[in-house]
């Protein structure tokens, strides 16, 4: 038992380090991101402030809600964000992800090598 506090210490103070958890998506999150990764054809990942929506093609799609955000600036200049969701069986999920604040902006999924990078919008307004 006496290992465990140092442990659970540590915890605690990476806990504090982090931003408060909120219900507010990053603004450089926003959007469709896509993966050049011939794996990954067709497949996207849009983020919003209330949704995060898998496409796995042009007419599948999974929509899940967002429930709460927490992100973490590290030294780096690269943030780590837990987007919170809950699925249809009000499962509380959490999707991991690290933003490169790069030119343009790359997203990495969970421990996943895949770079993503925002989708150029359509001239569709929504």
């Amino acid at each position: 038992m006496r290992g465990v506090w140092p442990v659970g210490l540590v915890f605690a103070f990476a806990a504090l380090a982090c931003d408060a958890e909120s219900a507010v998506v990053p603004n450089a999150l926003l959007g469709r991101w896509v993966c050049e990764d011939a794996r990954y054809a067709g497949r996207s990942l849009e983020i919003s402030q209330r949704a995060l929506i898998f496409a796995s093609g042009p007419t599948q799609s999974e929509n899940f809600a967002v429930r709460g955000v927490s992100s973490l600036d590290l030294p780096t200049g690269e943030t780590r964000v837990a987007i919170h969701y809950e699925n249809e069986a009000a499962d509380d999920l959490t999707l991991s992800l690290q933003l490169r604040k790069t030119t343009p902006p790359s997203l990495q999924i969970g421990d996943r090598l895949e770079r993503w990078r925002l989708a150029p919008r359509s001239g569709v307004a929504r």
